[in-house]
């Protein structure tokens, strides 16, 4: 039966410890010197845009009026629903918060729509009319959704020092307490073909923040006032949908220990992508270092030419079987496919 000394096990596993601490020191080093390429690109419309010309924007509704039990399958409320609940009257006078956010983010998305030009966006009111009426929806699609949640917390956060005069008319420091307010959001939305009644997009979004501080609950900005702060990143968000949008990530270049690749290296850091391309380039087809490869097939992606960076991106695989090559070869494909969807979106507007 083996014998296991304890006191020579702590020993190692000091040791051990010790070693991991220095190897994930020199990672750390490693890796917060590697050079980084900032990538600006544009993205086509999430949704495939060329399918619809019409879309109106319904009103959202709140966490008392919600028709659905899943709002990623299941349109949150029918055409029924909308005008039916109108004609009772019980909903749509209501002045609450989560009511008059409702509103808000209709009229702000709608807005956007119109300001995209991407799609000819009619009126809740004209789809209406063509519903009571029995005739054919003037839309191929319509957007939704629903404020799920909003709440507010109040609590006393610390004091604050004021200077105030007391009875006798002579100045002392008090000490008041000062009080913040929470805020908890749950906005929902959806994208529905009117043909099909297949929900094409949705999401919930969790918006949460804290106000400055206040000497009295008073003073503290109301839900409303918190949540529209939200708004703005909300409507973007949905509109990745319908609009081509800017997108930005960074590219981080391979390391080696060759003079010249240092040097290809300092012109990436200032950004001269042109000129460390070349260099890379040239040090690939002079050397075979499959790290310059990679490296010129970054800055190839940076610069937009994806099929060169695909190109190098398998060379490199090719003399190495990096699975971080891999990995960018897959990427750079999915930008190509990317680059070709945006086309098509520009020649259908």
């Amino acid at each position: 039966m083996p014998q296991f000394n304890c006191k020579k096990s702590t020993r190692t596993g000091k040791s051990a410890v010790r070693a991991i601490l220095i190897f994930s020191a020199a990672l750390f080093l490693f890796t917060s010197c590697s050079t980084t390429v900032p990538v600006t690109v544009t993205r086509p419309a999430d949704l495939d845009i060329t399918d619809a010309n019409d879309i109106a924007v319904l009103p959202f509704l709140t966490s008392r009026t919600l028709y659905y039990t899943d709002y990623q399958s299941d349109p949150i409320a029918t055409f029924d629903f909308y005008w039916n609940e109108k004609d009772k009257n019980w909903y749509w006078d209501q002045q609450n918060e989560d009511s008059l956010l409702a509103e808000l983010i209709t009229e702000n998305l709608e807005k956007s729509l119109c300001d995209a030009d991407y799609l000819n966006v009619v009126s809740a009111s004209r789809v209406e009319k063509a519903y009571r009426q029995r005739t054919d929806l003037p839309i191929d699609w319509y957007v939704t959704g629903a404020v799920t949640n909003l709440q507010t917390f109040t609590k006393e956060d610390g004091t604050k020092e004021v200077k105030r005069k007391n009875p006798r008319g002579e100045y002392e420091i008090y000490e008041i307490p000062m009080f913040v307010r929470n805020l908890e959001m749950t906005l929902v939305y959806q994208v529905v073909d009117v043909r099909t009644g297949v929900v094409l997009s949705s999401d919930s979004c969790n918006y949460s923040s804290t106000s400055s501080r206040a000497e009295t609950v008073k003073e503290l900005p109301s839900a409303l006032d918190m949540a529209k702060k939200h708004l703005s990143k909300f409507n973007s968000k949905i509109m990745k949908d319908f609009a081509p949008y800017t997108d930005s990530y960074s590219l981080t270049l391979m390391k080696h220990s060759d003079a010249e690749m240092k040097a290809a290296e300092k012109l990436a850091k200032k950004k001269n992508l042109k000129l460390a391309y070349n260099s890379y380039y040239k040090i690939y087809k002079n050397t075979g270092y499959y790290q310059a490869a990679y490296n010129a097939g970054l800055l190839a992606q940076a610069m937009g030419d994806y099929n060169q960076a695909l190109s190098l991106f398998n060379s490199a695989y090719k003399d190495s079987g990096d699975r971080t090559i891999y990995n960018a070869i897959q990427k750079v494909k999915s930008e190509i496919h990317s680059a070709e969807r945006l086309h098509e979106q520009n020649m259908s507007f």
